[in-house]
């Protein structure tokens, strides 16, 4: 029996639901104010009351969507295949930091931000001298996303060669460094350039640029709506 438009869709919600923790999604709109003002975002909210914003107007809502399950749905079958992959970084890394008399770092596993504004963002867990650290960079996810988008390792293996060749700096927003990740320097004593669960405050790296935004979000109950 061929599925309709609607079961398609409310299939999807509840696969990318169940990606982060949850069981059922239903589609939300939040009209838009300012320069965007007549258009709706549409997000998918999660019966744990996660959102997860998909689409401004529903013209690629379903083709996002259906995306987005994809990634999601990947990461859980091909963790073990990404993350032996940057474990081949990690000793580039490692072999760049003890020349400068740093520290080691093991990657111990990768995860998908489970909540918060940030939800969906992909960060490293690290060992770093005996201590459990996260990191988080805009590269790092865009690479995981790419890969598991393409159902291909080639985008996050063209991640590492870059940091492989990139000259070292340190990274933007820091005084000092003690590791080495992706041929850039880092603090592991920093709370910049961590992943976070939840309301707290998420610092990435892009392009050299720091962007600090706070997560907690207050969206306006009478805006939200079913659709």
């Amino acid at each position: 029996m061929t599925q309709t438009q609607k079961e398609f869709r409310q299939d999807m919600m509840d696969r990318l639901a169940k990606c982060f923790g949850a069981e059922k999604g239903e589609k939300v709109g939040v009209a838009c104010r300012g320069k965007w003002a007549g258009t709706t975002d549409y997000s998918v909210k999660f019966n744990n009351g996660e959102r997860f914003y998909i689409s401004n107007g529903m013209k690629n809502f379903d083709k996002v969507l259906a995306d987005y399950v994809a990634i999601y749905e990947n990461f859980s079958q091909n963790k073990d295949v990404l993350l032996a992959s940057l474990q081949e970084m990690e000793a580039s890394d490692n072999s760049k930091a003890a020349d400068m008399g740093m520290k080691p770092y093991h990657i111990k596993d990768i995860k998908c931000t489970q909540s918060g504004q940030y939800l969906g963002w992909f960060y490293g867990v690290l060992e770093i001298d005996g201590k459990e650290t996260t990191i988080s960079e805009s590269g790092f996810n865009h690479s995981l996303t790419e890969s598991l988008s393409a159902d291909s390792i080639d985008p996050l293996l063209e991640y590492i060669r870059k940091g492989q060749e990139k000259d070292y700096y340190v990274a933007g927003g820091l005084d000092k460094a003690d590791f080495v990740f992706h041929g850039v320097g880092f603090d592991s004593q920093s709370p910049m350039y961590k992943g976070h669960e939840g309301e707290r405050e998420l610092v990435l790296y892009k392009e050299a640029t720091l962007y600090i935004q706070d997560t907690k979000q207050k969206p306006k109950k009478e805006q939200e709506r079913d659709i």
